[in-house]
């Protein structure tokens, strides 16, 4: 029995980034999928593979989260970034490597919601294969990133871990403060630490089956998992992704590290299987056909690719009989008193730090505690894009925001009449809201 078949999507710019700020987990995010794709051309060994994949090195890393927003048109998609390795209990070590003993033990539905990471990486890496024995430069470079991006995601420890987002522990928010935004926050400082570990590592050809391969890798995610968790315990203040960076961020370097040579093995394993063909000249079309049409997956029944049951139409019923007669009219009701209009609460006035927002009648300040800028009056134009004071902006367009002087700096290239996406976080939560600039 196989996995759920892999399909891939290519999505619009604008639900690609709604995606982006509305998933609850998306890997590394941006940040650091981008970096993995683009490190791993360049820890690839000498020859005709470096070659090719560094002319197309730009593709690769823009390409590298669009896994991620293929969630959106594929509910079965989200499964394959994933393997709860120690659900119910189950040791790491004893959880069946093969599709085949997973559904036999827990039953397709279960097997699918615990995830399929191991086998869907297999089998995109057997399809890169196949497009390299094609020489179709549209292909290869396609699955080339999507398969950076499982890979990425088996070297995340939340990605292993049933407790993946601390709803267990009571440390509920900590996937993404770990994977995404510590990452984004400290890209400076991350990303020359990740090139010199690479350069310590080996990358060689992996042989036996990927699947393995990935649950070696999902087993020291696992354990990683714990004791990032275990340096998380009480820590509820503001300075939490801060606590986290100064106690765990030596754990994310290495893990990005390891995905980085992980990844180039994994594109030279494939090169190697496909016989090390002559790859295609320059670099693939700007426009890369179509994928084909979805095969028909009979999902489960019930909410298990998260899609509901199906049902038919209610049955409307049959109308009462109008009555012979009408009802006599029914008097007039005597109109009421008008309410008095209750006086509207003053707004509260602003911080002593609070600051012009780039926005006209947005003022907003500085927290060190809280990465963005949190606002003080939203001012028409937010207010009427529903940003409420307390809100902190933490992304323009995609682009992340640190700071007040982030946000403005963000805000420049845009004129009046143009729409700019924001970025929101509110209790906790990610959310997207379009202003029009005044």
């Amino acid at each position: 029995m196989k996995p759920p078949h892999l399909t891939t999507r290519r999505l619009g710019l604008g639900l690609a980034l709604l995606a982006l700020l509305a998933a609850p987990a998306l890997g590394w995010g941006h940040t650091g999928h981008y970096m993995i794709n683009k490190l791993a051309v360049d820890a690839l060994p000498e020859g005709a593979l470096k070659a090719y994949f560094k002319e197309n090195r730009d593709y690769l890393a823009d390409h590298a989260i669009d896994a991620d927003n293929a969630k959106t048109g594929d509910p079965l998609e989200r499964r394959r970034h994933y393997l709860d390795i120690d659900t119910d209990g189950i040791r790491p070590e004893t959880y069946p490597r093969s599709w085949k003993a997973a559904v036999a033990r827990f039953g397709e539905d279960t097997a699918t919601k615990q995830g399929t990471l191991p086998w869907s990486m297999q089998t995109k890496l057997e399809e890169l294969v196949s497009a390299m024995k094609e020489r179709d430069a549209s292909k290869i470079l396609e699955r080339a990133a999507w398969l950076g991006h499982y890979v990425g995601d088996a070297h995340v420890p939340f990605h292993a871990c049933s407790n993946n987002n601390g709803q267990l522990t009571g440390q509920k928010g900590i996937h993404a403060i770990w994977e995404s935004h510590m990452l984004d926050h400290n890209k400076d400082e991350i990303e020359p630490a990740v090139v010199k570990l690479v350069a310590k590592m080996q990358v060689a050809e992996v042989n036996g089956e990927i699947s393995d391969w990935c649950f070696d890798r999902l087993m020291t995610g696992d354990s990683y998992a714990h004791q990032i968790l275990e340096k998380d315990k009480g820590n509820r203040a503001a300075g939490r992704e801060k606590n986290l960076w100064e106690t765990t961020g030596e754990i994310a370097e290495k893990r990005l590290a390891e995905a980085t040579t992980g990844l180039a093995s994994l594109w030279l394993t494939a090169y190697n299987r496909a016989g090390k063909p002559v790859l295609p000249n320059g670099k693939a079309p700007e426009k890369p056909p179509e994928p084909p049409p979805v095969q028909p997956q009979n999902p489960p029944k019930g909410p298990v690719g998260g899609m509901p049951p199906d049902r038919g139409d209610e049955d409307p019923g049959v109308a009462p009989p109008r009555p012979e007669k009408p009802d006599p009219p029914k008097p007039e009701p005597k109109p009421e008193p008008p309410k008095p209009e209750p006086k509207p609460e003053p707004e509260p006035a602003p911080s002593a730090k609070a600051t012009d927002g780039g926005i006209k009648g947005l003022l907003v300040h500085d927290d060190d505690n809280q990465p963005g800028a949190i606002v003080d009056v939203p001012g028409d134009a937010c207010a009427a894009a529903n940003i409420h004071r307390g809100d902190v902006i933490i992304s323009v367009d995609g682009n992340h925001v640190n700071s007040v002087g982030t946000l403005k700096r963000r805000l420049q290239d845009y004129k009046a009449g143009d729409s700019v996406p924001l970025g929101i976080l509110r209790k906790g939560a990610e959310e997207l809201h379009t202003v029009r600039i005044p």
